[in-house]
């Protein structure tokens, strides 16, 4: 054999090998890669992304699970991912709004109010729509495949008894901070859900 097309040869093989490895992996090979074997209904719908609020005279807000193994289960852990998410937003925005420090005396009563509102705001609240998607984790060499299931649920609360989750949760403020020197936040909050302006406007 001439070795006049050794180096011919020896590129060609060189660009293969790096061809081949440059390859994406299929995500069935890919350990720790999610495959989606089905999900319900079949189109994703747009409220996945939603933040809690009001839209079409409702009030909205969205929980989500990932990594359930029984779907009546994750439905619950769903439930419960709403209503942490709900209080973890309306925290922020109390914060955010009245600008209190987070070390003041006021501060961990206003983020526990926000769980009270929570909790009264998911009492009144039904789940209207649910997404479910159900999936298999592809496992390392040797391991044995996983299935599990992600779960979201839109929750819905008439604006009527929005309002008066909000009235509740701020008697429940009100009467924490009762002893509590500062008030700075007390007057406003209290005229601001009086008034529908907060946290999520109903005007």
């Amino acid at each position: 054999m001439s070795h006049k097309g050794m180096p011919t040869i020896i590129v060609l093989v060189w660009a293969a090998a790096f061809i081949v490895n440059c390859t994406p992996r299929p995500l069935q090979d890919t350990p720790g890669a999610e495959i989606i074997d089905w999900t319900r209904p079949e189109k994703e719908p747009k409220w996945l992304d939603f933040e809690p609020g009001i839209r079409d005279d409702v009030f909205v807000f969205v929980g989500v699970v990932d990594k359930a193994e029984r779907e009546d289960l994750g439905r619950t852990d769903a439930r419960a991912n709403a209503r942490v998410s709900l209080a973890r937003d309306i925290a922020t925005r109390v914060s955010t709004e009245y600008g209190f420090s987070r070390t003041s005396n006021e501060a961990r009563y206003v983020e526990e109010s926000a769980y009270m509102m929570s909790d009264a705001v998911l009492r009144g609240a039904s789940a209207s729509e649910w997404y479910t998607v159900h999936y298999s984790v592809v496992p390392q060499p040797g391991g044995t495949v996983e299935y599990f299931y992600r779960i979201y649920v839109l929750m819905k609360l008439d604006l009527h008894d929005f309002q008066n989750a909000k009235l509740n949760a701020l008697a429940a403020f009100a009467e924490e901070t009762e002893a509590a020197e500062e008030k700075l936040v007390l007057d406003r909050f209290r005229e601001d859900v009086q008034e529908q302006r907060w946290p999520y406007s109903s005007r």
